[in-house]
């Protein structure tokens, strides 16, 4: 969650493209992302806050 944060800061705060990706979002392919790379890592960061603790429902800790 901290790296895909840390990145997207990093894109919006230079000049100077650091990722190369698509031109449109149509052309986004498993090997190029798409030009909306800081809106999708925001989404991950987003779901990843909201779902923090469904680790702690789904996994229980032994002898507790």
């Amino acid at each position: 969650m901290d790296n895909a944060a840390e990145l997207r800061q990093l894109i919006l705060e230079t000049e100077e493209p650091l990722i190369a990706t698509a031109p449109t979002p149509e052309g986004e392919t498993i090997r190029e992302l798409g030009p909306d790379l800081t809106n999708q890592l925001q989404r991950k960061v987003d779901l990843m806050a909201e779902h923090w603790l469904d680790y702690n429902r789904l996994f229980t800790r032994p002898n507790q």
